[in-house]
């Protein structure tokens, strides 16, 4: 992730966090949020 721009690192982390909103609008629970979390980091750093 060093070699991303704080304005990308930002921009991705702000589109997971509305992305954590919605799923617990959804009714799941904070662990199920927390491992798509981790989830979506592996990916993220797998892409880069």
């Amino acid at each position: 992730m060093d070699n991303l721009s704080d304005d990308t690192q930002l921009m991705i982390i702000r589109q997971y966090g509305e992305k954590h909103a919605q799923m617990k609008e959804s009714g799941m629970s904070g662990g199920m949020i927390e491992s798509f979390g981790e989830i979506a980091v592996a990916v993220i750093a797998s892409q880069v």
